[in-house]
C-alpha cells in the first residue's frame, strides 16, 4: 500500500499564501527522503491553495468554493487519479 502523505500550513486571515509555501518547502529539509510529503495546502482559513507534488499542480480556491474543488482532495480517502486515455478504434 502506498503511503500518500500531506503537509499543511496555516495563516492567519489575509496573509500572504506565497510564504506560507515557501516557509512549508523549508520543513522539507529537516525530512527523510522517504518522509517528503506528496502535497503541501496553505490556508489563510479563507483562501486554500493545494499544491500535488507529484503531479506539479496548483489548485487555488476560496472557502466558498470548496465543494466545488472536493475532487483534488481525493488522496485523503485513498481514491486514484484518473486519467483520460484515448483509444483508437477500427
Amino acid at each position: 500500500m502506498t503511503v500518500v502523505s500531506i503537509l499543511v500550513e496555516h495563516k492567519s486571515k489575509g496573509k500572504d499564501l506565497d510564504k506560507a509555501y515557501s516557509q512549508a518547502l523549508d520543513y522539507f529539509s529537516g525530512l527523510k527522503e522517504r518522509d517528503l510529503p506528496n502535497y503541501v495546502i496553505v490556508s489563510d482559513f479563507e483562501n486554500f491553495r493545494l499544491y500535488d507534488l507529484d503531479e506539479d499542480q496548483e489548485h487555488d480556491f476560496n472557502i466558498n468554493d470548496f465543494y466545488k474543488n472536493i475532487k483534488f482532495f481525493g488522496f485523503i480517502a485513498r481514491y486514484q487519479k484518473r486519467r483520460s486515455c484515448k483509444h483508437k478504434s477500427g
